[in-house]
């Protein structure tokens, strides 16, 4: 990871950066109430990391896409069950 981050060329601090917000994603998952919060935070890395695959690093970009699909199904997850919900209370 450590050359793979240096081949985008923003430093090994950005390195950090992503893993921060890819473990505040992973905790706002856990609750409820911010589980949506956090599937779209993990939505946003997995779109960059996408970005990059694309545009900078080449190669296969399918893991990123993969993981950028997951976390749209999670976070689309709880806004149907929240949809049904509101039906059910007329």
């Amino acid at each position: 990871m450590v050359g793979l981050f240096a081949m985008i060329g923003w430093g090994q601090w950005f390195r950090f950066v992503t893993g921060g917000l890819e473990l505040l994603g992973a905790a706002l998952l856990l609750r409820r109430r911010t589980a949506i919060a956090g599937a779209v935070l993990l939505a946003f890395v997995a779109a960059g990391a996408t970005m990059t695959h694309l545009t900078v690093i080449g190669g296969s970009p399918v893991p990123a896409i993969l993981l950028l699909a997951l976390t749209v199904a999670i976070a689309a997850a709880p806004l149907r069950s929240a949809n049904r919900w509101f039906v059910g209370k007329d």
